[in-house]
This record gives structure tokens, C-alpha cells and sequence, in this order.
């Protein structure tokens, strides 16, 4: 990588990993790679050209800082607009970082927080819903349902009633922290928070038993 020790110091600089969650190459060739930061909604996105040039972002979220590096290796840096600026839904209806930061304290005196997408369009991802429940119940997780974006909205609601999905979970996702871990994969899939750990995203629908062994071997470190 051209410019690796000031790639290396960015990372540093913005507080970036040590692990990293991969992205889908390319059509160019080019790799990308994902850091958390360990604040919420706060991620270091790495993409590497083929022929050795690095760019990396900050995403946050409300902006998205971009930073190249000249020829001599000085970084050069220019805003970005956020990365769920484009979220097709009022600004009380959306799920962001800033009400994912307030239910995981909220979850503080439970084992941990279960984040549940779901689709109208699935039809399993709301039936889904009422087995993470019981899961996420029996062995003291919070769950929170989270639409994926781009839904359409009066079905969503008749599907909630549905499936016994309460109303908060109409809020549409707006969530750095969320859409870097791949939640919108598949609808459903859930992810897991507990403590300073996070589990990687599981897609498709379980019943409670299947959602309750995930758990299970979440909590035992697997």
C-alpha cells in the first residue's frame, strides 16, 4: 500500500479496529475493510485500489469525512454526505445510532440486546418475531424489532399487527453502527450486543429453539 505508515496513523488517529469486518470486493478490483471505533455509529471504512492507492472514510452520523493522500503522503481530507442521509422516512420513524446508544444502556441489566430486522415483504420475518421474543425472553436478552429501509409502509403496519410486532418496531434503520454489521443482509436477521461484545450477523428465520442455541452459544464465548 502506497503511503502505509500514514494509512496506519489515520487509523490511529481515528481510533479504528483492531478487528475489522471485511466488505465485497470491487468491480474494480479494489477491497474494502470495516472498523469499529467502539463508539456507537462511529466506524473507519479501509478501501484499497489495486494498484496500491488507500482511501479511508469516517463514517458518523450525520457526516462522512474522506481522506486520500498526496503525493508526498500528506492526507487530504473531504466531507462526505452521511451515509443514511437518503433514508426514505420522517426523522421520528427511523432507528438511529442515538436510539441504538439509548437501548443498549437501557439493556444494561440484561444480558445483552437483540436487534431483530424484519420485512413486510418476508412474511417468515414477521412470523419471526414472536419466536426471537420468547427466545430473547427466557434467557434475559431486550429485543428490538427494526424495519429495513425502504419499506413500504402502510403494509408494514398491517403486518405488524400481524405478527405482534409493537410499534416501535416501524422504525426504519438509520444506523451506522447497524448497516456496517450487515443487518440488512436478509430480512430476518438479528444482531447481538452484550457488554463490549457483538455478535456477527445471523440472517434468516429460526424458530424459538433455533434463536435460543445462537444465544446460548453467544453468552458461552462460541
Amino acid at each position: 500500500v502506497r503511503c502505509q505508515d500514514a494509512v496506519v496513523a489515520s487509523l490511529v488517529e481515528w481510533d479504528a479496529g483492531p478487528d475489522f469486518l471485511p466488505g465485497a470486493p470491487a468491480a474494480t478490483g479494489a477491497e474494502s475493510y470495516r472498523y469499529p471505533t467502539g463508539r456507537v455509529g462511529v466506524w473507519v471504512v479501509v478501501s484499497l485500489r489495486a494498484d496500491g492507492e488507500a482511501e479511508i472514510a469516517k463514517l458518523e452520523p450525520h457526516a462522512t469525512l474522506r481522506r486520500t493522500f498526496s503525493s508526498a503522503c500528506r492526507p487530504v481530507d473531504e466531507p462526505s454526505p452521511a451515509l443514511v442521509a437518503d433514508v426514505e422516512a420522517p426523522a421520528g420513524v427511523r432507528l438511529t445510532d442515538r436510539v441504538l446508544a439509548a437501548a443498549l444502556d437501557a439493556a444494561a441489566d440484561q444480558q445483552g440486546l437483540v436487534i431483530y430486522a424484519w420485512s413486510p415483504h418476508m412474511p417468515l420475518s414477521v412470523d419471526g418475531w414472536r419466536e426471537i421474543a420468547m427466545a430473547a425472553e427466557e434467557l434475559r436478552f431486550a429485543a428490538l424489532p427494526i424495519l429495513i429501509a425502504h419499506p413500504d409502509a402502510d403494509f408494514a403496519a398491517r403486518e405488524a399487527t400481524r405478527g405482534g410486532i409493537p410499534q416501535h418496531g416501524l422504525r426504519v434503520v438509520s444506523s451506522v453502527e447497524l448497516l456496517m454489521r450487515d443487518l440488512q443482509v436478509h430480512a430476518p436477521s438479528i444482531v447481538v450486543f452484550s457488554g463490549e461484545r457483538v455478535s456477527p450477523v445471523l440472517p434468516g428465520y429460526r424458530n424459538a429453539d433455533g434463536y435460543r442455541k445462537f444465544l446460548d452459544a453467544f453468552l458461552d464465548g462460541s
